[in-house]
C-alpha cells in the first residue's frame, strides 16, 4: 500500500529524491549580515536571485503573483535607500536600519559584524572595533573595556559616535558581598575609578588623533558615563556646511582617523592588552 507521500509524488509526477541528492539552501530576502555570510550552505539565495527565478512564472498563480509584487516592492525599497545613500542624503538614509548598515560597511568592511536595535522607535546600529584587557586574559568578559562605533540620532542630528563599554551588574555584585555588601561596594568604587582612568586615556587618544584631522567637522566631546557606556566623542552628519557630508571625501578621512585612533590605543595600552576586532 502506498503512503500519502508516495501517492502525492505519483499524482504530480515528482521525482524520487535520494539521500545523495539532498542539497542545503540558505534563503534570505533581507539584509545579509556577517552571520549570514558565514552560513555553510550549498546554495545561497538572496532576494534579487529569487525574484529573477519566480518572475518568469508571473500569471501562473494569484498567490505567487502577490508574493512577486511584495518581493519587488521590498527590493525596490532597498534599492531606493542605497541610491539615496550614494547621493549623500543623510536625512532619508540614516533614519533606516538599512542605511545605517550601508554606512558601517562603507566605513569598515562588507564583513563587519553589526548590531541593531531601536530606542523609542528610532533605529540605531553599532559595531565593536576593539577591546582592552585589564584582567588576566582577553577571554574574561568581566575584565575588559569594549570600544564600539554607533550610528544614531539625537537633538542635534545624525551622528557617528565612539563609545567605551563595560558590562557590570551593580546589584548582583553588591549582594554577593554578604549582608552588608561592604566588600563589593569597595569593588564597585574601584571599578568606577578604573573606568574613569581608562576613559581619560582613550579620550586623550581620540583628541590627539582628531587634532590631526581638522576636516572632520562638528566633533562633540563626550563624558564618562555612570553605568555601562561612556561616550568618547561623536561626529555630526548632515547636508549643511557645519556638519560632515556623507560623501567619499568624508568617509576616506574617517577611515584614516579610525586607523590612527586604534593605533594610538594599542600604543597607549600595549599590544598584549588590546585586541582589534575588525
Amino acid at each position: 500500500m502506498l503512503n500519502i507521500e508516495d501517492n502525492y509524488r505519483i499524482k504530480y509526477r515528482l521525482p524520487v529524491i535520494k539521500q545523495k541528492d539532498i542539497r542545503t539552501v540558505y534563503f534570505k530576502t533581507g539584509i545579509f549580515y556577517q552571520k549570514d555570510e558565514k552560513v555553510n550552505a550549498d546554495i545561497v539565495l538572496r532576494g534579487p536571485d529569487l525574484y529573477k527565478m519566480i518572475n518568469a512564472y508571473e500569471g501562473c498563480s494569484e498567490i505567487l503573483d502577490d508574493y512577486i509584487r511584495e518581493l519587488k516592492s521590498r527590493l525596490d525599497w532597498y534599492s531606493d535607500i542605497k541610491q539615496k545613500y550614494e547621493a549623500g542624503n543623510v536625512e532619508e538614509t540614516l533614519g533606516k536600519d538599512y542605511g545605517q548598515t550601508l554606512l558601517l560597511k562603507d566605513i569598515f568592511s562588507e564583513s563587519v559584524e553589526i548590531n541593531q536595535g531601536t530606542s523609542r522607535g528610532r533605529p540605531w546600529a553599532n559595531t565593536n572595533i576593539l577591546r582592552i584587557q585589564y584582567g588576566e586574559t582577553l577571554c574574561d568578559s568581566e575584565n575588559i573595556f569594549m570600544l564600539f562605533v554607533r550610528v544614531d540620532r539625537n537633538v542635534k542630528g545624525y551622528y557617528i559616535s565612539y563609545r567605551q563599554y563595560e558590562r557590570y551588574d551593580k546589584n548582583n555584585n553588591i549582594k554577593a558581598g554578604g549582608e552588608s555588601g561592604k566588600a563589593n561596594e569597595k569593588q564597585l568604587e574601584e571599578r568606577k575609578e578604573r573606568k574613569k582612568c581608562y576613559y581619560i586615556r582613550i579620550k586623550n587618544c581620540f583628541n590627539f588623533v582628531h587634532n590631526q584631522y581638522p576636516e572632520l567637522l562638528a566633533c562633540v566631546r563626550g563624558d564618562v558615563g555612570k553605568y555601562f557606556e561612556s561616550e568618547i566623542g561623536y561626529f555630526l552628519l548632515g547636508n549643511d556646511a557645519k556638519k560632515n557630508a556623507l560623501n567619499h571625501e568624508f568617509l576616506s578621512v574617517l577611515r584614516r582617523f579610525n586607523k590612527k585612533f586604534m593605533d594610538c590605543i594599542v600604543k597607549e595600552f600595549g599590544k598584549e592588552k588590546v585586541e582589534i576586532l575588525l
